[in-house]
């Protein structure tokens, strides 16, 4: 059983950096920033090498990347991508709209704004950007005035930027990587915070009031994809590490625990092998392909073929540690192998797992004695061509060691169906920043600030508030509303047709719409703004009923050349008068003497098909059936 995490007592430290899209353009060009990926034109081919940053020194995390001497392509789709993507002109100035709504959003949150704004070149030669850098401005720092107030105290915010996005991977082969340039160059509103995040809840709390405050700002882009926690982590006696590109918010409290429990098995591990005595690991690799030249593993003989040799290491001391779960859904031998896959090898083989189903038992037993392991001691193995065997079991052999530390300081990757990280790299630093020449300093004025400040957006907790106040929508009404992809057209539907009711207009784009697209397969989204304007002022004018919308969109998907009136006309759904309901009720009591007044009223309404009042329809019944 998992035991609940006391985090305080563990010395739990945790920051967020939300990333948040914005769909203003390109940062430095003027391609979209649809990312809609059609119309490929072209593909370039990088491989992307380091250089020193501002400081002088290689960043760790490039270095790494330059001994994985990987190839990338990277491919070109029209209107998302131009030569600036390619690398091979000059960044156009900075996009007005993208920088006017970080510098707005700054304001919103009482950040400093400085004089000038410096564009800076940030080294990545994950091959996420063909030049072998992403463009990234600072735009806002924290003051004791800039922070969020949340149910456990205040969180502060430490800085802003406004950068690139980088390209998406499209596809790994080898040690080829495909990328989207559509991507590339989107700005991306960057905002970090202090270390002041409590426990997993309050991660999950704090984005979401981030993510909030970010969704007031029409610019930014929705949906899955468009805004990213990066989440910064560390535990007493551990180290900071960064887990990039979470994207599932109600999910984000299991990856910080999951996390969060890797950490303290790390720091377990460590003081378990201090316990054994064990205060350093001699491991070595060894080459011991002779051993397999002959056997029956076919995943082992398939390799050896296409002229992979097979190293083995001893780990003394560690029989029966890499099947223990790290976390859960994550074994320690997992973990020790995502640092040989950083490499390029498919992983490991080690005497922790169940040999039999690698046909590999025998092998083993020989790998025992050649290695002299002990009974307490596991043996692993790696199979991969010369140099991506030496450097994967390198790696694994250099990760062991480390336990004698505890956690690594280092950048993971999310893994969204099971919320645990994976190695990525080592954490990168100042290393790898350093200034962009083409890019002029931009001037931030007094007086600018002022002028753009008229149009700071109201916030979605203000407008939530509005629409229970004057709208007298409920308090969850309300709160789906706000986070809705309806919310423009509810907002200038409501304000344009005000004698109808507020809660009529947000239940159809909460609750009609989504029964329609679910139950009935209605593809709603062929329905444009227009044509939600069209209908409700129908409604407004009175020749529509609500009762009968659900209809009328069925009808407009089916045929989007008709608009709103001709609908009406031609399928009949225009209110009846009073008259006419009278004389289908006439005839239904007519029709069936002996019914009951119930009856009547469910064929009444089901013959009049929502194009009458029914709480009118009812009192019509018992005026008209025949007295007893």
């Amino acid at each position: 059983m998992v035991m609940d995490i006391d985090y305080k007592s563990i010395g739990f430290k945790c920051g967020l950096e939300i990333h948040q899209a914005l769909d203003t353009g390109k940062l430095f060009c003027n391609c979209s920033s649809a990312f809609a990926e059609k119309g490929e034109f072209t593909e370039i081919r990088r491989h992307l090498r380091p250089v020193a940053g501002e400081t002088g020194t290689v960043d760790a995390s490039a270095r790494f990347e330059s001994l994985r001497k990987r190839n990338f392509i990277y491919h070109a789709y029209k209107g998302e991508a131009c030569l600036v993507e390619m690398d091979a002109e000059p960044p156009h100035d900075i996009n007005e709209k993208a920088k006017k709504t970080a510098l707005l959003f700054a304001m919103l949150l009482d950040m400093d704004i400085p004089d000038e704004i410096h564009v800076m070149r940030k080294t990545v030669t994950d091959g996420s950007a063909t030049s072998g850098f992403q463009r990234t401005a600072l735009v806002a720092t924290g003051n004791d005035n800039s922070y969020l107030e949340t149910s456990r105290g205040k969180v502060y915010l430490e800085n802003m930027s406004l950068e690139e996005d980088a390209s998406k991977i499209m596809e790994k082969q080898g040690n080829k990587v495909h990328y989207s340039l559509s991507r590339l160059g989107i700005p991306l509103i960057e905002l970090g915070t202090a270390p002041d995040i409590k426990d997993a809840d309050h991660v999950k709390e704090t984005a979401a009031k981030i993510g909030s405050l970010l969704r007031s700002f029409p610019e930014t882009k929705r949906g899955i994809g468009t805004i990213r926690q990066d989440i910064n982590i560390s535990v007493f006696n551990g180290a900071r590490t960064e887990i990039k590109g979470w994207q599932d918010l109600s999910r984000i409290r299991l990856i910080t625990e999951n996390e969060v429990r890797r950490h303290l098995f790390l720091l377990d591990l460590k003081s378990e092998l201090e316990d054994r005595g064990i205060k350093k690991i001699d491991s070595v690799p060894v080459d011991v392909t002779d051993i397999f030249v002959n056997t029956k593993s076919r995943v082992i003989s398939d390799l050896i073929r296409r002229n992979a040799i097979v190293l083995a290491t001893k780990l003394t001391g560690f029989n029966g540690i890499l099947k223990r779960e790290v976390c859960p859904k994550k074994t320690f031998g997992r973990e020790l192998a995502e640092y040989a896959k950083s490499f390029g090898s498919n992983g490991m083989i080690h005497t922790d797992e169940d040999l039999s189903k690698y046909n590999l038992a025998h092998e083993f037993n020989l790998l025992r004695e050649k290695l002299d392991a002990k009974d307490d001691d596991l043996i692993l193995i790696i199979a991969e061509t010369k140099t991506i065997a030496e450097q994967s079991i390198g790696a694994v052999i250099k990760r062991t060691k480390y336990c004698l530390v505890g956690v690594p300081e280092e950048t993971r990757i999310p893994n969204h169906v099971t919320a645990t990280s994976s190695y990525a790299r080592p954490l990168s630093g100042a290393h790898r920043m350093y200034p962009e020449t083409d890019v002029a300093t931009m001037i931030i004025t007094s007086d600018y600030l002022t002028k753009i400040r008229k149009d700071m957006p109201e916030t979605l907790e203000s407008k939530r508030e509005r629409f229970e106040s004057d709208l007298k929508l409920n308090s969850e009404l309300a709160s789906t509303i706000i986070s809705s992809s309806y919310l423009a057209y509810f907002e200038t539907i409501s304000k344009n047709n005000k004698n109808i009711d507020a809660k009529d207009i947000a239940n159809f784009f909460i609750n009609t719409l989504s029964d329609l697209k679910k139950r009935e397969n209605i593809d709603i989204s062929k329905l444009s703004q227009t044509d939600f304007d069209d209908m409700f002022a129908q409604i407004s004018k009175g020749q529509l009923l609500k009762d009968t919308i659900a209809q009328f969109v069925k009808i407009k998907v089916k045929h989007p050349e008709l608009f709103a009136a001709e609908i009406i006309t031609n399928y009949n759904l225009a209110p009846l008068t009073e008259s006419e309901v009278k004389d289908t009720i006439n005839k239904i009591i007519t029709e069936n003497p002996k019914a009951p007044m119930g009856a009547i009223i469910g064929m009444s309404m089901s013959r009049l098909k929502g194009r009458f009042d029914g709480k009118k329809i009812a009192v019509l019944v018992g005026n008209l059936l025949p007295k007893k």
